[in-house]
């Protein structure tokens, strides 16, 4: 009879309940339990039987915990669920980083985080709008830190199966792919929307795309931005190149 008893259900952790932490609560709770813990109180789970509010305590005891939140609050959310973490040596607990930008985060989960923490430092390449309604076709970075061979494969099949494209890559490439992409997208957008430029009805279909970045980055936080200005070590760098090309055609004009 035991033998037919299912196996309980896997329950993860996440630490961080906004625009992601809702998105990435949504597909975990398909097949696991959620225990979701923010401290911004007025953040509550709702939509699913399988995502509850919990201490930090009790999220950070799972084997498995996503960290969803700012660059700019890992390192004191690591030192928060630092004395909260299991010493099982049956399964080893596994944190999850999802933040835009690699190199410092992994340096301070290595860091911070007992020798006996697996980590797996990831960016989701997609977001509350791009995959509300599903996985599939999008991209996701992985840059395995600490983690047995195993466990990543494990991750990397479930990733798969969601119908994500799963990339594994150094936190310092993607930093530099990063700063020439993503934060090229959210500048480009914050400039145009700055500067009160366009948001007309109709006009040609290259304007309308460009209106697209507007819009994306009017939808992520300014703290994104501002995280990867100021921890990815390759966004300067592109900031430069794009002022001295605006001053290259401001001569030619």
């Amino acid at each position: 009879m035991a033998a037919n008893i299912p196996s309980p259900k896997l329950t993860v952790g996440l630490v961080g309940y906004g625009r992601f932490g809702q998105l990435a609560a949504k597909f975990i709770a398909s097949k696991t339990n959620v225990l979701v813990h923010d401290r911004r109180k007025t953040l509550t789970p709702s939509g699913s039987s399988s995502i509850k509010h919990a201490s930090l305590r009790d999220v950070a005891s799972q084997p498995v915990i996503i960290l969803s939140v700012p660059v700019s609050a890992l390192q004191e959310t690591l030192r928060a669920i630092k004395p909260f973490l299991s010493n099982s040596k049956t399964v080893p607990t596994l944190v999850i980083d999802v933040c835009a930008v690699k190199a410092k985060p992994v340096q301070w989960m290595k860091k911070i985080l007992p020798k006996n923490i697996e980590i797996l430092a990831t960016h989701p390449l997609f977001g509350p709008d791009s995959a509300k309604n599903s996985l599939k076709g999008h991209r996701i970075y992985l840059s395995p830190v600490r983690i047995s061979e195993p466990r990543l494969r494990e991750v990397t099949d479930i990733l798969g199966d969601a119908g994500l494209i799963v990339e594994q890559i150094s936190p310092d490439m993607h930093d530099k792919i990063i700063a020439e992409t993503l934060f090229l997208t959210q500048y480009v957008g914050r400039l145009l929307g700055g500067a009160g430029l366009g948001r007309r009805g109709t006009s040609t279909t290259s304007y309308a795309e460009l209106m697209k970045i507007v819009k994306i980055a009017d939808n992520d936080t300014r703290e994104l931005f501002e995280d990867m200005v100021k921890y990815n070590p390759y966004a300067k760098a592109v900031l430069r190149k794009l002022l001295n090309a605006q001053q290259r055609i401001l001569k030619d004009m």
